[in-house]
């Protein structure tokens, strides 16, 4: 988020950055997603 920030001047939300990424063929590592389970 803070690259698209600073490179494109626009500010996303996590959620919106995550669903594109989605979209494109993007995937969240398992690791990742099993720790921010627990963040929630």
């Amino acid at each position: 988020m803070l690259l698209i920030e600073r490179e494109c001047g626009i500010r996303l939300p996590v959620r919106s950055v995550g669903e594109y990424l989605k979209r494109w063929g993007f995937s969240v590592p398992r690791t990742l997603e099993k720790g921010m389970l627990y963040l929630r």
